[in-house]
Protein backbone atom coordinates (compact mmCIF):
# COMPACT_ATOMS: atom_id res chain seq x y z
CA UNK A 1 0.00 0.00 0.00
CA UNK A 2 1.42 3.78 -0.92
CA UNK A 3 2.03 5.62 1.60
CA UNK A 4 0.58 9.94 1.37
CA UNK A 5 3.16 12.54 2.17
CA UNK A 6 2.09 14.95 4.37
CA UNK A 7 2.98 19.25 3.89
CA UNK A 8 5.69 20.17 4.94
CA UNK A 9 6.07 23.04 7.46
CA UNK A 10 7.69 24.96 4.80
CA UNK A 11 5.69 24.03 2.29
CA UNK A 12 2.49 25.52 4.41
CA UNK A 13 4.89 28.45 5.26
CA UNK A 14 5.36 28.96 1.31
CA UNK A 15 2.37 28.57 0.09
CA UNK A 16 1.06 30.95 2.90
CA UNK A 17 3.03 33.75 1.80
CA UNK A 18 2.71 33.70 -1.83
CA UNK A 19 -1.52 33.59 -0.84
CA UNK A 20 -0.33 36.45 1.20
CA UNK A 21 1.63 38.27 -1.68
CA UNK A 22 -1.32 37.84 -3.84
CA UNK A 23 -3.75 38.96 -1.57
CA UNK A 24 -1.64 42.18 -1.07
CA UNK A 25 -1.46 42.52 -4.65
CA UNK A 26 -5.17 42.37 -5.04
CA UNK A 27 -5.83 44.38 -2.76
CA UNK A 28 -3.64 47.55 -3.53
CA UNK A 29 -5.42 46.95 -7.58
CA UNK A 30 -8.39 47.39 -5.28
CA UNK A 31 -7.58 50.42 -3.22
CA UNK A 32 -6.43 51.96 -6.42
CA UNK A 33 -9.30 51.26 -8.28
CA UNK A 34 -11.41 53.03 -5.44
CA UNK A 35 -8.82 55.85 -5.18
CA UNK A 36 -9.66 57.12 -9.09
CA UNK A 37 -13.00 56.15 -8.91
CA UNK A 38 -13.40 58.48 -6.10
CA UNK A 39 -11.46 61.27 -7.59
CA UNK A 40 -13.27 60.86 -10.78
CA UNK A 41 -16.32 60.96 -9.16
CA UNK A 42 -15.28 64.52 -7.18
CA UNK A 43 -14.05 65.35 -10.44
CA UNK A 44 -17.07 65.28 -12.18
CA UNK A 45 -18.75 66.63 -9.35
CA UNK A 46 -16.42 69.78 -9.34
CA UNK A 47 -17.08 70.37 -13.37
CA UNK A 48 -20.92 70.18 -12.96
CA UNK A 49 -20.94 72.84 -10.34
CA UNK A 50 -18.46 74.94 -12.66
CA UNK A 51 -21.11 74.63 -15.00
CA UNK A 52 -23.74 75.64 -12.77
CA UNK A 53 -22.59 78.24 -11.51
CA UNK A 54 -21.47 79.48 -15.12
CA UNK A 55 -25.00 79.20 -16.02
CA UNK A 56 -26.18 81.43 -13.58
CA UNK A 57 -23.76 84.04 -13.77
CA UNK A 58 -24.94 83.42 -17.69
CA UNK A 59 -28.35 84.23 -17.19
CA UNK A 60 -28.02 87.36 -15.21
CA UNK A 61 -25.33 88.86 -17.65
CA UNK A 62 -26.57 88.27 -20.54
CA UNK A 63 -30.18 90.03 -19.36
CA UNK A 64 -27.75 92.99 -18.51
CA UNK A 65 -28.41 96.52 -20.01
CA UNK A 66 -25.05 97.99 -19.33
CA UNK A 67 -21.73 96.75 -17.89
CA UNK A 68 -19.91 99.05 -15.71
CA UNK A 69 -16.19 98.61 -15.35
CA UNK A 70 -13.01 99.10 -12.44
CA UNK A 71 -10.26 101.30 -12.36
CA UNK A 72 -8.64 98.93 -14.54
CA UNK A 73 -11.05 98.12 -16.92
CA UNK A 74 -12.52 94.91 -16.22
CA UNK A 75 -15.86 94.62 -15.90
CA UNK A 76 -17.30 94.41 -12.33
CA UNK A 77 -20.75 95.66 -11.88
CA UNK A 78 -24.02 94.33 -14.33
CA UNK A 79 -27.13 96.66 -14.01
CA UNK A 80 -30.80 94.41 -14.96
CA UNK A 81 -33.65 96.11 -16.25
CA UNK A 82 -35.96 97.47 -13.30
CA UNK A 83 -39.16 96.50 -15.13
CA UNK A 84 -40.68 92.73 -16.11
CA UNK A 85 -43.75 91.62 -17.36
CA UNK A 86 -45.85 88.87 -15.38
CA UNK A 87 -43.65 86.35 -16.17
CA UNK A 88 -40.96 87.81 -15.07
CA UNK A 89 -39.67 88.32 -18.50
CA UNK A 90 -37.88 92.12 -18.49
CA UNK A 91 -39.44 94.31 -20.98
CA UNK A 92 -38.30 97.70 -21.96
CA UNK A 93 -40.27 100.95 -20.78
CA UNK A 94 -40.93 104.55 -22.51
CA UNK A 95 -39.62 106.98 -19.61
CA UNK A 96 -40.55 110.72 -19.24
CA UNK A 97 -38.01 112.06 -21.50
CA UNK A 98 -39.29 109.46 -24.89
CA UNK A 99 -36.83 107.11 -24.86
CA UNK A 100 -37.83 103.76 -25.44
CA UNK A 101 -35.59 101.20 -23.93
CA UNK A 102 -35.01 98.86 -20.99
CA UNK A 103 -34.44 101.31 -17.74
CA UNK A 104 -31.75 100.55 -15.23
CA UNK A 105 -32.50 98.62 -12.00
CA UNK A 106 -30.93 96.21 -9.78
CA UNK A 107 -27.27 96.29 -9.81
CA UNK A 108 -25.70 93.05 -9.56
CA UNK A 109 -21.70 91.95 -8.39
CA UNK A 110 -20.16 88.25 -7.87
CA UNK A 111 -17.11 87.67 -5.34
CA UNK A 112 -15.55 85.28 -3.24
CA UNK A 113 -16.35 85.47 0.33
CA UNK A 114 -16.29 83.00 3.27
CA UNK A 115 -19.60 81.33 4.08
CA UNK A 116 -21.43 84.29 5.53
CA UNK A 117 -20.76 86.36 2.45
CA UNK A 118 -19.47 89.13 4.47
CA UNK A 119 -15.32 89.00 4.23
CA UNK A 120 -13.21 89.35 1.67
CA UNK A 121 -11.97 86.72 0.00
CA UNK A 122 -12.26 83.17 0.27
CA UNK A 123 -13.53 79.99 -1.51
CA UNK A 124 -17.73 80.68 -1.73
CA UNK A 125 -18.99 82.62 -4.85
CA UNK A 126 -21.59 85.27 -3.95
CA UNK A 127 -23.80 87.12 -6.07
CA UNK A 128 -24.67 90.79 -4.61
CA UNK A 129 -26.98 93.91 -4.93
CA UNK A 130 -26.06 97.51 -4.52
CA UNK A 131 -28.89 98.90 -1.74
CA UNK A 132 -28.79 102.29 -2.10
CA UNK A 133 -30.15 105.30 0.06
CA UNK A 134 -30.31 108.87 0.22
CA UNK A 135 -30.29 111.93 2.33
CA UNK A 136 -32.11 114.21 -0.60
CA UNK A 137 -30.90 115.62 -4.15
CA UNK A 138 -31.26 114.49 -7.30
CA UNK A 139 -30.51 110.93 -8.83
CA UNK A 140 -27.51 110.55 -11.10
CA UNK A 141 -28.40 107.50 -13.70
CA UNK A 142 -24.98 105.88 -13.42
CA UNK A 143 -22.04 104.99 -11.18
CA UNK A 144 -19.86 107.12 -8.78
CA UNK A 145 -16.80 105.55 -7.46
CA UNK A 146 -17.69 102.30 -8.77
CA UNK A 147 -20.97 102.62 -6.80
CA UNK A 148 -24.56 102.82 -9.09
CA UNK A 149 -26.87 105.71 -8.76
CA UNK A 150 -24.86 108.57 -6.64
CA UNK A 151 -26.76 111.18 -5.70
CA UNK A 152 -26.15 114.91 -6.44
CA UNK A 153 -25.73 117.46 -4.13
CA UNK A 154 -27.46 115.22 -1.07
CA UNK A 155 -25.62 112.65 0.87
CA UNK A 156 -25.74 109.24 -0.98
CA UNK A 157 -24.84 106.41 0.38
CA UNK A 158 -25.56 102.29 -0.22
CA UNK A 159 -24.06 99.08 0.21
CA UNK A 160 -23.54 95.32 -1.18
CA UNK A 161 -25.82 93.14 0.18
CA UNK A 162 -24.87 89.60 -0.37
CA UNK A 163 -27.79 87.43 -1.73
CA UNK A 164 -28.73 84.88 -0.34
CA UNK A 165 -31.29 83.14 -2.27
CA UNK A 166 -28.82 82.99 -4.91
CA UNK A 167 -26.09 81.98 -3.09
CA UNK A 168 -26.71 79.45 -0.28
CA UNK A 169 -28.33 76.11 -0.83
CA UNK A 170 -32.60 76.36 -0.16
CA UNK A 171 -33.30 75.86 3.87
CA UNK A 172 -34.76 72.89 2.72
CA UNK A 173 -31.96 71.16 1.70
CA UNK A 174 -29.50 71.88 4.88
CA UNK A 175 -31.94 72.15 7.83
CA UNK A 176 -29.43 73.88 10.11
CA UNK A 177 -28.87 76.77 7.70
CA UNK A 178 -29.69 80.03 9.18
CA UNK A 179 -30.00 83.30 7.59
CA UNK A 180 -25.81 84.46 6.24
CA UNK A 181 -24.86 80.80 7.71
CA UNK A 182 -24.92 77.77 5.95
CA UNK A 183 -23.85 75.81 2.82
CA UNK A 184 -22.89 77.87 -0.49
CA UNK A 185 -24.12 76.78 -3.46
CA UNK A 186 -21.05 77.03 -5.04
CA UNK A 187 -17.71 76.12 -2.80
CA UNK A 188 -13.83 75.50 -3.76
CA UNK A 189 -14.23 78.58 -6.08
CA UNK A 190 -10.24 79.52 -6.36
CA UNK A 191 -10.38 81.81 -9.35
CA UNK A 192 -13.36 84.01 -10.69
CA UNK A 193 -12.47 86.86 -13.72
CA UNK A 194 -14.52 88.86 -16.39
CA UNK A 195 -12.91 90.70 -18.92
CA UNK A 196 -13.96 92.74 -22.30
CA UNK A 197 -10.15 93.19 -23.39
CA UNK A 198 -10.08 91.47 -27.39
CA UNK A 199 -13.88 90.86 -27.25
CA UNK A 200 -16.64 92.04 -29.74
CA UNK A 201 -18.49 95.02 -27.99
CA UNK A 202 -20.86 94.17 -25.61
CA UNK A 203 -19.33 90.83 -24.71
CA UNK A 204 -18.06 89.65 -21.03
CA UNK A 205 -15.70 86.83 -20.83
CA UNK A 206 -16.29 84.75 -17.86
CA UNK A 207 -13.26 82.65 -16.23
CA UNK A 208 -14.75 80.57 -13.39
CA UNK A 209 -11.40 77.91 -11.91
CA UNK A 210 -12.80 75.33 -9.02
CA UNK A 211 -10.55 73.30 -7.32
CA UNK A 212 -11.55 69.28 -6.60
CA UNK A 213 -10.00 68.01 -3.56
CA UNK A 214 -10.00 64.30 -3.00
CA UNK A 215 -7.64 62.76 -0.30
CA UNK A 216 -4.41 63.70 -1.04
CA UNK A 217 -4.90 64.31 -4.79
CA UNK A 218 -6.01 67.50 -5.40
CA UNK A 219 -6.90 69.43 -8.99
CA UNK A 220 -8.44 72.39 -10.80
CA UNK A 221 -11.18 72.83 -13.61
CA UNK A 222 -11.31 75.86 -15.41
CA UNK A 223 -14.46 77.03 -17.38
CA UNK A 224 -14.43 80.21 -19.83
CA UNK A 225 -17.54 81.57 -21.43
CA UNK A 226 -17.94 84.51 -23.85
CA UNK A 227 -21.38 86.26 -22.73
CA UNK A 228 -23.23 88.75 -24.96
CA UNK A 229 -25.08 91.24 -23.01
CA UNK A 230 -28.34 90.85 -24.71
CA UNK A 231 -30.42 94.00 -23.28
CA UNK A 232 -27.86 96.50 -23.95
CA UNK A 233 -29.35 100.32 -25.10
Amino acid sequence: MKKRRGVTLIELLVAVSVSGLVLIGVLGIFGFSTRQFGAQTARSQTILLANRAMNAMTQDIQNSISVQDDSNGNPTEFVLPANTDGAGNYIPSTPKNGTYGYQPGPVLAYALSDTTGNADGGSNLWRYQYQQSSGGGGLLGGLLGGLLGGLLGGGSSGSWVPDTAWSLMPSTSHTAQSSLTGITNYPNVSALTFSTAGMPANTVKITLTMKDNEGSQSSIYTVTRSVYVTNHN
